[in-house]
């Protein structure tokens, strides 16, 4: 999935970490993904061969094997203790910088669980949208953020390929304005369909027919919109046959030279044509 677009305006939480273990390694993972919106300026541990002492060095952030030296870093607002000691952490709360904050390991533990807990819920939610028998997609700013396997077999193309492309691109021209329209309204909470049918356009120009349901959730922090779509091509295709075969069949009764008429089951007429009115 696309990386979280931060303001540009938006100051980032300046970070150090104590302790250099699995931990620390999985928290600047975390911040490389965008699920913590923190820049980590140092990482300190005695063991200078410690995971995320390396995975620091390859990211190119600052390390030591003193997290008194951690103190001197510019702009710093906040030291996460990782070891887990205690006499660590309250020596760093006596000799810290007065401005700086700290959070210890039960304070880090709980950021984890909740972490943890959101990719646990987003995981079920793309095992469930993959093997959901419709096409599923989310857009935003204009652009498809994520599809399902189902919606790009839809339309004739990998999710690789749409995931990036503008929303609208695969949406027929006639229809491009009204529903671009109503998911504008739709993200500033005015009341627009949430259930509507609407023309696609496929890979290799084809005309497709959808069967659309959408609404406003927040991804990765922001206002997007989810569909949900079904092709409903053949029934379309179904049902425009079968008014031409009525258009037929109405010609025919109405201009027959014989008598035709329809009865309900009670025998009352229903319907007559004019040979019939005429006789």
């Amino acid at each position: 999935m696309d990386e979280i677009r931060y303001n540009k305006h938006q100051k980032l939480l300046k970070v150090a970490i104590v302790g250099g273990g699995r931990r620390c390694r999985e928290m600047l993972e975390m911040v490389a993904l965008g699920e913590l919106k923190i820049e980590v300026i140092g990482v300190a541990d005695i063991n200078q061969d410690a995971p995320g002492i390396k995975s620091a060095r390859e990211r190119g952030i600052y390390t030591t094997s003193d997290y008194k030296d951690l103190y001197k870093l510019t702009g710093l607002d906040l030291i996460v203790e990782l070891t887990g000691d205690p006499k660590v952490y309250d020596h760093i709360n006596q000799t810290k910088p007065y401005d700086v904050q700290v959070v210890g390991y039960i304070g880090a533990r709980l950021l984890w669980d909740i972490i943890s807990d959101e990719r646990k819920i987003k995981g079920d939610y793309i095992t469930l949208a993959e093997s959901s028998l419709t096409g599923i997609y989310i857009y935003q700013d204009q652009r498809l953020r994520f599809v399902n396997e189902i919606f790009a077999e839809m339309f004739g193309y990998t999710k690789e390929e749409l995931v990036g492309m503008e929303v609208w691109n695969l949406i027929h021209p006639q229809d491009r304005e009204i529903l671009r329209g109503r998911g504008e309204k739709r993200l500033k909470g005015e009341d627009v369909p949430s259930h509507y049918e609407c023309r696609g356009i496929t890979k290799d120009g084809r005309t497709i027919w959808l069967d659309v349901r959408a609404t406003v959730i927040e991804y990765k922090g922001r206002p997007a919109i989810l569909v949900n779509t079904q092709d409903i091509t053949q029934r379309k295709h179904m049902e425009e046959a079968l008014k031409e075969s009525e258009k037929k069949y109405r010609r025919i009764f109405e201009t027959s030279k014989d008598v035709l008429y329809l009865t309900s089951r009670e025998g009352k007429f229903i319907d007559i044509n004019q040979a019939g009115v005429d006789l």
